[in-house]
């Protein structure tokens, strides 16, 4: 942490305003003891292991699921798959219902409007 140069040097130089070196330094003076601490990172780094390995075991499960859904649909005839079908979830939607808005907290802009689209 020599300081050859000025903070206004190094902003210029680096393309960054001063406030921001200051808050690099304090930073650095705060948690420089941590780089050098032996046990700092392998608590990160199992618990990121660990939630990778149900991560992977979650996507593996829903491609078997999935292939045996659309093999399981394959086989059935066309008015069988249409049977199945949820019609209610094939209605108009209501933007309102979708967001849980009150309808009446939604305006559209006047005509001519800046940000309307046409």
């Amino acid at each position: 942490m020599r300081e050859q140069a000025t903070v206004a040097d190094l902003a210029v130089r680096y393309e960054v305003h001063p406030n921001q070196i200051y808050a690099w330094k304090k930073q650095l003076v705060e948690q420089a003891a941590r780089a050098f601490d032996a046990g700092v990172g392998h608590d990160g780094e199992a618990s990121r292991s660990v939630r990778s390995r149900k991560l992977h075991a979650k996507i593996g499960q829903l491609t078997v699921e999935r292939d045996f859904f659309s093999q399981e649909v394959r086989k059935m005839s066309a008015p069988d798959r249409r049977a199945r079908l949820d019609r209610r979830s094939f209605g108009p939607v209501d933007p309102a219902a979708m967001h849980a808005v009150e309808r009446g907290a939604i305006r559209r802009l006047p005509a001519g409007a800046a940000g309307e689209r046409r």
